[in-house]
């Protein structure tokens, strides 16, 4: 289906379908960017369609989002476990290993957006990679649309998906994906670089935009819970390589040498723990220095934990990998401000940040001896809990409507470009 001409038809010219297997009201830390895009493009001449897997209730994208179901996930009864049991058998060689691509839903995402054409761009964000493979069966079908593939984490690499049954695939269909898109983007300049290297011939079209903030939410540090115990929390899942071990061991370090009182802190995990990491956490929670509970499905309530916090922690580093991605909540502790302990590499995308925001905070680096990361938990223990204010850095750099205004630049490039090949 040909596009329109931008002079003949300016609106037309400017329609984005944005598919997001998360999109709010749902409480997933992927649902978070593709709203913002969605919300802010409108302000520069795009208008949106988002087809997404996550339920909609009457709200600010009530007429531009449309519910399509995951016949897997939400299929019910019956069809339900005949569906899931299909994946699991039949689609187990990519569909599962290091977290689900949801490959269920691509047929009727794809038929919704078909129904929904035409469109002069696509943005696919993921994971799931089920959204890239959907905007590629549009573009194969209509090379004239502009196909924009949103990586929030990589595909080929990640260490969530590092079983060797999934490696192949992931590597193949990741070439795929960057040979077939208009543009391709990271949300870090270091993941951005990797590819670049990666595939030579396609480096033009790679760029990053960086995960970020609505400047429309107002987060700001709370009252703290007031007790004698220095609370040091930990807001989110600890699952695929991604855990705090080192921290742990400092921890253990300090109060078998009594350079720590076990009644002067408490380490606070909130969200699930995968079962293998359980084991870590038992000396300290027999020290009575260490507390896990599970996280509320909302996300007031867990802004609500990390703002009360008298410091918090961040895990970037994940076994043999890790260093690419700043996890998204990294940019909720810098507003809050108050002191971030953060276990990353050294020079990582999140060590860079945090030196540049001003805020109070600590990095242990995976090299650090047992004897180096207890001396920077101490020197972090004796950090005040005062909030501090981010730069000016910080809020310029990630603030999400400024990041919604860089793609609509990348959109109307794309445009001139096409012009001029014609």
């Amino acid at each position: 289906m040909p596009l329109s001409d931008p002079t003949d038809n300016p609106i037309n010219a400017r329609r984005v379908l944005i598919l997001a297997y998360a999109f709010l009201p749902e409480n997933l830390v992927g649902a978070l960017r593709p709203a913002r895009f969605a919300k802010y493009l409108r302000e520069f001449g795009f208008s949106t369609q988002v087809v997404t897997a996550s339920v909609q209730e009457p709200g600010a994208f009530e007429n531009e989002v449309c519910y399509v179901r995951d016949p897997v996930r939400d299929g019910h009864g019956f069809v339900g476990k005949v569906l899931r049991l299909s994946e699991s058998l039949l689609m187990k060689a990519y569909a599962s290993g290091g977290g689900s691509q949801a490959l269920a839903w691509l047929p009727s995402a794809l038929q919704e957006s078909e129904e929904r054409m035409p469109f002069d761009y696509i943005i696919s964000t993921s994971p799931p990679t089920v959204t890239h493979l959907t905007a590629l069966g549009l573009k194969l079908r209509h090379p004239s649309l502009r196909w924009v593939a949103d990586f929030r984490d990589p595909l080929y690499g990640n260490p969530s998906r590092i079983e060797n049954r999934t490696r192949f695939w992931d590597k193949y269909i990741e070439r795929v994906i960057i040979r077939h898109a208009d543009c391709v983007i990271a949300t870090t300049d270091a993941l951005a670089d990797v590819w670049r290297e990666r595939y030579p011939e396609q480096r033009s079209k790679v760029t990053h935009i960086w995960n970020g903030f609505d400047p429309a939410d107002e987060i700001r540090a709370l009252p703290t819970r007031g007790c004698e115990r220095k609370i040091i929390a930990h807001i989110g899942d600890i699952y695929a390589g991604r855990h705090p071990e080192q921290l742990i061991n400092a921890a253990q370090h300090l109060l078998e040498a009594g350079a720590l009182s076990p009644s002067s802190l408490e380490f606070s995990f909130a969200g699930y723990i995968d079962v293998q990491y359980l084991r870590l956490f038992d000396p300290l929670i027999q020290k009575g220095v260490l507390s896990l509970s599970p996280l509320s499905k909302s996300h007031a309530e867990a802004r609500r934990l990390m703002a009360e916090a008298d410091s918090l922690l961040l895990v970037d580093w994940t076994e043999g990998s890790g260093g690419l991605q700043v996890p998204a909540k990294l940019f909720v502790y810098i507003q809050i401000g108050r002191p971030i302990l953060a276990i990353t590499k050294v020079d990582s995308p999140v060590d860079r940040i945090l030196s540049r925001s001003e805020v109070p905070y600590v990095c242990l680096y995976p090299d650090d001896s047992v004897e180096q990361s207890a001396a920077k938990l101490r020197k972090f223990l004796s950090m005040p809990s005062t909030p501090t204010r981010p730069s000016e850095w910080f809020i310029r750099e990630f603030d999400g409507r400024k990041q919604a205004e860089k793609l609509a630049g990348i959109l109307r490039s794309m445009l001139k470009n096409e012009r001029g090949k014609s």
